[in-house]
């Protein structure tokens, strides 16, 4: 057993124990209520807390889930701090809250706040297999703790701009990749694969073609004979 296993099973065995009406208790990862919206994700690395309400809280690092309604892309709920450790045994567990903005315009509001320095240039991801469905993965990409691209088994290509998700400097790229549980125990080859590259370029409007900046990126590869789900993190630097 894995040690990210181990603490997903001790967290399922700690909601077991909960009272009946705690069942509709809310869940937050890093302040964001992500109530019945993560299906079927396996979040690692996460400490937990319960308030005195039963609501549960996941400290996971790395991770910062949006979600788009028709308002616009929601926030963490004012609501969602946790509650103190209830005793000294958990006094080392961090607490989910809001990042504190800093520097010299941390006191202004977010309208006067001075914006993030632009980029000189562009960004795309794009994908490639050996063969369509061959190498059995549904793949999430997260840049900078946000989900950008969702890339499915069956896909042809996927091709995105993802510039919007960058910052200038280093950025941090993590790979969730899920094994189809129809494919997880068949027989399958090294050379059937799922490749993902982000890489300075765009898209041409007036070819509809890709056009990439060579070794400016990096290269991500998942391959069918690995059978269980993986996650892998990369840093690019952008400009």
């Amino acid at each position: 057993m894995t040690k990210s296993t181990g603490k997903l099973l001790a967290l399922s065995a700690c909601m077991a124990l909960l009272p009946a009406g705690a069942q509709a208790a809310s869940i937050f990862v890093n302040g964001t209520q992500v109530d019945g919206a993560l299906m079927g994700y396996k979040l690692e690395k996460c400490s937990a807390t319960f308030d005195d309400k039963g609501d549960l809280y996941l400290n996971c690092p790395g991770y910062n889930f949006t979600f788009e309604t028709e308002e616009g892309t929601s926030a963490a709920p004012a609501s969602a701090q946790p509650a103190a450790p209830a005793s000294p045994g958990t006094s080392d567990i961090p607490a989910a809250t809001t990042p504190i903005p800093q520097g010299p315009t941390a006191d202004l509001p977010p309208s006067q706040q001075a914006a993030p320095p632009k980029l000189s240039a562009q960004y795309v991801l794009f994908s490639s297999q050996s063969e369509i469905g061959a190498a059995g993965f549904d793949i999430d990409v997260f840049i900078n703790g946000v989900l950008a691209v969702r890339i499915k088994n069956d896909d042809v290509q996927v091709v995105e701009d993802v510039t919007k998700f960058m910052k200038k400097g280093e950025n941090k790229v993590t790979f969730v990749a899920r094994k189809k549980p129809s494919i997880r125990d068949v027989q399958v080859s090294k050379t059937d694969f799922i490749e993902i590259q982000i890489t300075e370029g765009a898209v041409d409007p007036a070819t509809d073609s890709l056009v990439i900046k060579a070794d400016t990126g990096i290269t991500y590869r998942v391959t069918a004979a690995e059978k269980q789900d993986t996650t892998k993190e990369m840093k690019i630097s952008a400009h």
